[in-house]
């Protein structure tokens, strides 16, 4: 039977007393769908949390702040800041990729990051991240101890990313059972 057929009409119409039929929003391929979008929402969010805490203050030393763009352009000499310094560059760069990939897939499924890359990309950047909060080339001094806001919504952002490759596995689990 053809989809949108006449007969096939005149039954769905029959069915509910002559009343187009009303349609459960969250039933069967509907759910799918939507757990399908929830992935990339949580990258899209995640990515731009990340992109904005470069910007954020990410240490606070001797009363001055600095951002992860002060480590990126060397403007926070008295933290140190060797490669350790290029952490927050990587991460916006890897944010931006993400971000592109994550609106790409919430538009068309089929054009997205998987979900092993968005574990993948999540996972080495909260690696880096961690590595810049627990490590400073001089003075023996942590981060994470004087860590500031721009350091922990880069935590937060990478969690995130790698929580949006938990909805897309979950997506596709769900999309094998269901086929």
């Amino acid at each position: 039977m053809v989809l949108g057929s006449e007969q096939e009409q005149s039954v769905r119409l029959n069915k509910t007393g002559g009343q187009p039929p009303i349609l459960n929003p969250l039933s069967g391929d509907d759910i799918i769908s939507i757990i399908g979008r929830v992935g990339p929402v949580i990258g899209i969010i995640g990515s731009l949390m990340g992109i904005v805490s470069v910007f954020q203050p990410w240490c606070n030393v001797g009363g001055l702040t600095y951002t992860g763009l002060d480590f990126v352009l060397g403007d926070a000499s008295a933290v140190g800041s060797g490669i350790q310094g290029y952490i927050p560059l990587v991460l916006v760069i890897v944010m931006a990729i993400l971000l592109f990939f994550s609106v790409r897939g919430l538009l068309d499924r089929s054009k997205g990051m998987t979900c092993y890359g968005y574990f993948l990309f999540g996972f080495v950047t909260l690696l880096l991240v961690v590595f810049f909060g627990i490590w400073s080339p001089i003075h023996e001094m942590k981060m994470v101890e004087l860590g500031d806001m721009g350091l922990y919504l880069g935590y937060g952002s990478c969690s995130m990313i790698v929580l949006s490759g938990l909805f897309d596995y979950m997506f596709i689990v769900n999309r094998k059972v269901n086929i």
